[in-house]
């Protein structure tokens, strides 16, 4: 099966608001304990024994989902800044405008405390998230810098 069949067919099985969650939750970036969540691994080996498709390694499947839902992009790759100190929650009117809209812009990546030696790091991003965020974002947030970004 092509990525695009295993997406399609997963998706028709477990429905779309599972597959939207199932997703999310690959793309949440405390995923760093290298392995799914145990409903996510349930919804996993289910498509797995009732299609036939093999056994699949954390991740491969990670790889498999690594695209934006919103703009069916798949993501690329950038070094962005990291930023470090105590940020504001965004307001939720700000919080839903960027989850719906553009969730992987990743321009940037907020680190909480004191800063530390590391200054830029690697993020996976959507071309069309970004895009988004330029023409949309600053409009919302007139007083606030915009970061530029290469694309």
């Amino acid at each position: 099966m092509t990525t695009e069949e295993v997406r399609r067919i997963f998706e028709e099985l477990i429905g779309r608001e599972k597959y939207e969650k199932f997703i999310s939750a690959l793309h949440n970036p405390s995923r760093t304990r290298g392995r799914m969540k145990f409903w996510q691994e349930k919804l996993w080996n289910q498509f797995c024994s009732e299609t036939g498709y093999p056994e699949t390694s954390y991740e491969d499947i990670t790889k498999l989902f690594d695209y934006c839902l919103i703009h069916n992009q798949e993501f690329r790759a950038d070094i962005v800044p990291v930023v470090y100190g105590t940020f504001e929650q965004e307001p939720k009117e700000k919080q839903f405008i960027k989850d719906n809209n553009f969730p992987y812009a990743a321009l940037q990546v907020k680190r909480g405390g004191p800063a530390e030696a590391e200054t830029e790091t690697t993020v996976k991003y959507c071309i069309e998230c970004r895009k988004a965020y330029k023409s949309v974002w600053p409009t919302l947030c007139s007083n606030t810098a915009v970061i530029t970004e290469k694309f």
